[in-house]
This record gives structure tokens, C-alpha cells and sequence, in this order.
């Protein structure tokens, strides 16, 4: 059975360990944590005010609404269903610090889809599988914690130099 929740002028919703599977937002929600869900569908009216989007553990495959959060902070999208990303997925996200993409089966990653985020500071790509070289290629500031095995299978930390 589906379950369906509808948003509206909620400052902070959450909804953890449930079966929701579809989402509609509508007006501001600053902190949404929708964890642990069946969730499909993310359905959106216009640009969002969201400060904090954490949808871990859902079904989720487009960044299609999320990409109109353009006050995200913190996205946590780990244990999903993304196989890959755009750059308009993350253009206007221009405020995001904490990017979490891990265990999605993520096979891609083409240039510029982190591009315009100039205050990125933590992207945790783990268990995915995705070439070392590509990362290095395509984010030469990535600093990469961890390489257990030729795929990325890692946590990033991103850091911008503050030369450039």
C-alpha cells in the first residue's frame, strides 16, 4: 500500500522508518529527514527553501525536484537508486557543504556536475562503482581518504583551493 505525504509551511518534517513512497512539497521546509522509506517520488511546485534534504535508504532516481532546492546545505542521498548525475542536477545548489552519494549504483560521473559548487566541503562516494582515474581526471582538488581497491569505493573529502 502507498502512502503519500503533502508538505506545506512545515519547518522541519521528519519521517523516518516508514513506507512512504511519495513526497510533495510545496511551499518552505527547512529540514526534511524522510530515512529509511520506500520513497519514489519527489514532487515539487516551484524553487524550494530547504536548508537540510536527507532521503537516505529510499528509492530515489532523478534529482529532479531536489534539484530546485536551491538552499541546500546538507543532501544525503546514500542508498538510493541514482546511476548517474547531470550538471543542472546541482546547478543551483550553490550553498551545498555536505554532498552524501554513497551506495547508489552510481557508473558515471560527467564533467562539471560539481562545478558550480564553490563551498562543497565533504562528497562521500563509497561503494560505488565508479573508476579512480575518472575522479582524478575530472576533480583534480578532490582530496581522496580512502582507495581500498581500483574502484572508488572511498570517502572524498572536496576542498577548494583558496588560490584559485
Amino acid at each position: 500500500r502507498n502512502c503519500n505525504f503533502m508538505l506545506c509551511n512545515i519547518f522541519r518534517f521528519s519521517a523516518n522508518f516508514n513506507k512512504i513512497t511519495h513526497l510533495h512539497v510545496r511551499t518552505r521546509t527547512s529540514d526534511i529527514s524522510v530515512n529509511h522509506n520506500r520513497l519514489e517520488t519527489l514532487k515539487c511546485d516551484n524553487e524550494l527553501a530547504v536548508d537540510s534534504f536527507r532521503a537516505k535508504y529510499n528509492r530515489l532516481r532523478d534529482l529532479q525536484c531536489i534539484r530546485l532546492m536551491k538552499n541546500l546545505i546538507n543532501l544525503d542521498l546514500i542508498g538510493n537508486k541514482f546511476e548517474n548525475f547531470h550538471a543542472k542536477d546541482f546547478e543551483l545548489m550553490q550553498n551545498l557543504h555536505n554532498l552524501k552519494l554513497a551506495e547508489n549504483p552510481l557508473t558515471q560521473l560527467g564533467p562539471d556536475i560539481f562545478g558550480n559548487l564553490n563551498v562543497l566541503q565533504y562528497l562521500i562516494i563509497e561503494n560505488s562503482i565508479i573508476n579512480h582515474s575518472e575522479i582524478s581526471t575530472l576533480y583534480p582538488n578532490l582530496t581522496i581518504v580512502e582507495t581500498p581497491d581500483e574502484y572508488v569505493k572511498m570517502q572524498f573529502e572536496f576542498f577548494k583551493d583558496p588560490n584559485v
